[in-house]
């Protein structure tokens, strides 16, 4: 009965270590950026551009912060990018950082989201 035990022991610790070794428990580091939405204009465009965000593979959590104008990202740079969490804010209608809103999209919004003198 010890013997059978420590042979179990023996295969688990075995297997633990073979599947650290070939990476199969290797965790990347999480990415964090800030971008800049400079056409935000109401709570409605936060939950807007945080719920586009939320759907990108890899994204991790998402605040964004009306005042500043700016979303804080935090993503798995494995499973997406900054490229791709532009063109997510892009597709729903905003601007982010150098990259203009879909002007379809845009056009789709709410009044309240627009941007006054109609820059996107």
């Amino acid at each position: 009965m010890k013997f059978r035990i420590f042979a179990l022991l023996s295969v688990f610790v075995i297997a633990t270590g073979v599947a650290n070794w070939i990476g199969c428990s290797a965790k990347s580091e999480a990415t964090t950026v800030e971008v800049k939405l400079p056409t935000l204009q109401c709570a409605v465009c936060v939950n807007t551009v945080e719920t586009a965000v939320k759907q990108v593979d890899g994204v991790q959590s998402v605040s964004v912060d009306l005042n500043a104008k700016t979303a804080k990202v935090t993503f798995d740079a494995e499973l997406t990018s900054v490229p791709a969490l532009e063109k997510a804010i892009v597709q729903s209608g905003y601007a982010a950082n150098d990259t203009k809103a879909d002007s379809t999209a845009y056009q789709q919004l709410p009044s309240c989201c627009k941007v006054p003198d109609a820059a996107q």
